[in-house]
């Protein structure tokens, strides 16, 4: 089924996480802001939370998409849109607790086997979206 019957059968979670499966990143953020804008008794408003959809799904579909484009300002374009989203989203996930700790986005990332892939974004700019993200541990 396509997204759009998904949303319609009443299934946006179901919907979105296609779209993060696939690396529609941009796609799966409309649809999450979307719901933004709906009554707090629509169903969808209850299905769209971190709870049910963790921000590290929103991690993977974001290096995905960013490794799909050529261009390094567009790469670094998406991670920071992911880093503004998930402040809105889940602002604890990208803190890290404590120092030497990274946040619980980073901690998540790994466990899935997740390493930061090196040269997706490069050099300082590399650097700020991973401190962003929380994945320094220093």
């Amino acid at each position: 089924l396509g997204c759009d019957t998904l949303w319609r059968l009443g299934l946006p979670l179901r919907a979105v996480e296609t779209l993060l499966d696939v690396g529609a990143f941009h796609e799966a953020l409309r649809l999450v802001v979307k719901v933004k804008g709906l009554p707090r008794e629509h169903p969808a408003v209850a299905q769209l939370v971190p709870r049910l959809l963790p921000s590290v799904l929103f991690l993977e579909a974001a290096v995905m998409a960013a490794r799909r484009c050529n261009d390094a300002q567009r790469r670094a374009a998406i991670m920071h849109m992911l880093a503004s989203f998930l402040r809105e989203w889940d602002p604890t996930v990208v803190q890290r607790t404590s120092l030497g700790t990274k946040s619980r986005l980073a901690q998540a990332w790994e466990a899935r086997g997740g390493v930061w892939p090196q040269g997706l974004v490069g050099g300082e700019e590399g650097m700020r979206v991973q401190g962003m993200l929380g994945f320094w541990s220093a």
